[in-house]
């Protein structure tokens, strides 16, 4: 038969008093000594926490929460701040034509945006050569009365390159005694044909020929279409001018569709 051995008096004393100890050591600020134990301090901290905490406090920090939410809503986003602010980026983005992150959607639409841009109108100090392009045009009839002392602008335009143009107009007077003259400017360091210069334009091995007419006038009561090569050293204002070349004053002189063509080389 197993031995069973009972604690004494003065034993079960001693427990008692230890779990006394325990005791007065847990949730208070001190034991029973004075002394602040480890239990306390931790009470403390939780107490200092949860201070603020109240529920009506919580309350109005969800309903920001929920407010925020609800504005997020409204930039088409349904998730997280951070991920509603990345979808309405995304969503804005993608209304650019972007379609991946948002430095490769930046980076898509600086480079769609330059595509639209068309080449031909970037200034640049390209070659030009004389073609059959159109590229500037003043089509209506112009037209002015007087003496050469008295000119009148009738074209303005910026070549986007250097070297050669075709220019055409049409041009008449009204007395065969009247000339017409017609004038570029700047005239430093540009020159125009004014005997006709071979005809470049067409392909090679073709036989060329010579553009009819002159530059600088013309006698005829009709329009007579006028071809010549404007030779283009930089990037400037061209200005087309047209006056009579008598000083009879009732004599008019006119010019219409004038026309200027190149292409890239």
């Amino acid at each position: 038969m197993p031995q069973v051995t009972l604690p004494n008096k003065q034993q079960v004393e001693a427990v008692k008093n230890d779990i006394g100890s325990i005791n007065t050591k847990v949730g208070t600020n001190t034991d029973v000594g004075g002394n602040t134990t480890l239990f306390a301090r931790l009470r403390q901290i939780y107490e200092y926490l949860t201070a603020n905490m109240s529920s009506t406090r919580m309350s109005k920090v969800d309903s920001i929460d929920n407010t925020i939410s609800s504005r997020q809503a409204n930039w088409g986003a349904t998730t997280t701040h951070r991920d509603r602010i990345d979808t309405t980026i995304s969503s804005r983005q993608a209304s650019w034509g972007a379609t991946s992150t948002h430095s490769s959607r930046i980076d898509t639409t600086i480079s769609s945006r330059a595509s639209q841009a068309s080449v031909d109108n970037l200034n640049v100090a390209r070659m030009v050569v004389p073609s059959n392009t159109l590229r500037h045009s003043f089509a209506p009839e112009r037209s002015v009365t007087g003496n050469s002392s008295k000119y009148i602008l009738v074209a303005k335009f910026v070549p986007l390159g250097v070297g050669e143009l075709k220019v055409t107009w049409d041009m008449k007077t009204n007395n065969s005694s009247n000339s017409v003259l017609m004038h570029f400017s700047p005239l430093f360091g540009f020159a125009i044909s004014t005997h006709g210069w071979t005809d470049d334009i067409g392909s090679i091995n073709t036989y060329p020929n010579h553009p009819s007419g002159v530059f600088v006038s013309s006698r005829s009561v009709d329009y007579v279409t006028i071809t010549q090569i404007l030779r283009v050293p930089y990037i400037t204002p061209i200005y087309l001018h047209m006056a009579g070349g008598n000083s009879h004053s009732e004599n008019t002189s006119y010019c219409r569709n004038i026309n200027i063509y190149y292409d890239f080389y």
